[in-house]
């Protein structure tokens, strides 16, 4: 048997997420204006806390400096608004920094019995993630404190589902030495979300072939999986890792794709590194520069 490939990425997470922004895409209008073939971009967000605005102020323009933006502006407009300009690459960086911009939620990590760790708990405070490019595809990397308890409870859970084969992911393989026609294994993940809520988002709702219970919008805040089996950078498991895979459905790779995982870990490590904002942040509809 094959060994299972480290740091599995479910392609509908992906799918789910951006079917999220679309409707940010539709109601934010970009210009045709470009500089150094990228185009302006401009977004209108809401705060709910008036007396938030230097901080959250501040804290987007820190937000964008980190993503590597330079000729941007965050300007307050009114009491609740916050105008942001920037030049970007695509419609789909832009919806990727309108929803880092107004992150505030929690990141946690969990299993598919819902035992859960949130990040100040697992996260090592001392170790930002980032990411690594590895055979064209981008590779998230995240340090993490393996002997938490909270986060050993999730991972030991998921382990001994791989170990006895009652995980809830089933993946296909190809062995040449098996007389089956179709190989395949059960194993279990670990599910990195936006914002969980116990005892309100559970694996059932984000589970597709749960049809009374899935929710796609509660699927939509989870946007990293890792194989249970094999989760970590090494043997040292000091961090966990990840392929980013973008609905790739050959074994090809073409240069878009590329581009793609390498802008879909780049936001990852962005918003697991992000502090809170500790108000509530809204996209609103935008008009034309």
């Amino acid at each position: 048997m094959k060994k299972i490939s480290s740091g599995l990425l479910i392609l509908s997470v992906v799918t789910l997420m951006f079917s999220g922004c679309a409707s940010a895409r539709n109601r934010n209008n970009s210009s045709s204006a470009l500089e150094d073939g990228l185009a302006r971009y401009e977004l209108l967000f809401d705060i709910d806390d008036d007396e938030s605005m230097g901080t959250v102020l501040t804290m987007m323009n820190k937000r964008l400096k980190d993503y590597g933006f330079t000729s941007h502006q965050v300007i307050a407009q009114g009491k609740h608004t916050i105008k942001v300009s920037f030049f970007g690459k695509s419609e789909m960086e832009k919806n990727l920094v309108a929803r880092y911009l107004a992150y505030d939620g929690k990141v946690a990590i969990t299993n598919s019995k819902n035992t859960y760790a949130f990040a100040d708990e697992f996260l090592d405070s001392n170790k930002p993630a980032y990411y690594v490019q590895e055979y064209d595809l981008a590779s998230v990397v995240i340090p993490i404190d393996k002997n938490n308890q909270y986060f050993r409870m999730v991972y030991q859970e998921a382990l001994n589902m791989v170990y006895e084969g009652t995980g809830e992911f089933v993946i296909e393989y190809e062995d040449e030495d098996s007389e089956e026609e179709h190989n395949m294994v059960r194993t279990a993940l670990l599910y990195l979300w936006y914002n969980y809520v116990p005892n309100q988002y559970s694996y059932a709702r984000i589970d597709a072939n749960n049809t009374e219970a899935y929710d796609p919008q509660v699927a939509s805040q989870v946007f990293m999986t890792f194989n249970a089996a094999c989760p970590f950078l090494d043997d040292d498991g000091n961090a966990l890792k990840a392929i980013i895979k973008p609905n790739i459905n050959s074994d090809e790779i073409t240069k878009e794709e590329i581009e793609q995982s390498i802008m879909l870990a780049k936001y990852y490590v962005a918003i697991i590194n992000a502090k809170p904002l500790n108000c509530v942040v809204s996209l609103l509809p935008s008009t034309s520069i």
